[in-house]
């Protein structure tokens, strides 16, 4: 009786371990393509909240970690009350990293928000904005551009032909005439 008693504790404790190194198995997680995780964060409708990190608990099917595919990039740009009926789809849009000076890539509107954001008017209540998202035309296979980079986004409104492009601080009014500063002979 002792020798069956010591097999069936032995045969329970081999149970235990296989099911400890099967959990084990169960825990290990692949990537299904090459690139940089970001821990997801616990929370995040209250301010961000905090990272995943070793000993946070952790709930069935919360999001632990994020791949973020950076191989086709894209801005959020926001864009002033004042300004949004002029912004729509597929407009084309030119984009300047401060990382890359000099550099310009192309892009166009992919979507603009149909109502403001919400916490636009938290410090500036008489500002809203709108959030407006360009898709750059070109791929990022090398992994230059990162996210949350800081870029400078023009959107193309319209086109006017035979004119001379200048920039929009070189423009005065005087009442209702506007003109710009030539310099001449």
């Amino acid at each position: 009786s002792d020798l069956d008693s010591r097999e069936k504790e032995f045969n329970l404790a081999k149970e235990r371990l296989e099911n400890i190194e099967r959990q084990i198995k169960s825990a290990v997680i692949l990537a299904p393509t090459p690139g940089t995780v970001v821990y997801a964060r616990i929370d995040r409708n209250r301010g961000g909240g905090e990272a995943v990190r070793e000993g946070v608990q952790v709930r069935e099917r919360q999001e632990l970690i994020i791949l973020p595919d950076t191989t086709k990039m894209r801005c959020l740009v926001k864009v002033q009350e004042a300004q949004v009926d002029k912004v729509a789809r597929n407009q084309p849009a030119f984009v300047t990293v401060e990382a890359f000076q000099g550099e310009v890539f192309t892009g166009r509107v992919t979507s603009v928000a149909p109502v403001a954001d919400s916490n636009s008017g938290w410090m500036t209540s008489d500002r809203k904005v709108y959030t407006t998202n360009v898709e750059l035309d070109s791929d990022n296979p090398d992994g230059r551009l990162r996210s949350r980079m800081a870029a400078n986004v023009t959107i193309m409104i319209d086109t006017v032909k035979n004119t001379l492009p200048i920039p929009l601080q070189a423009v005065f009014r005087d009442r209702s005439v506007n003109y710009v500063w030539k310099q001449a002979a």
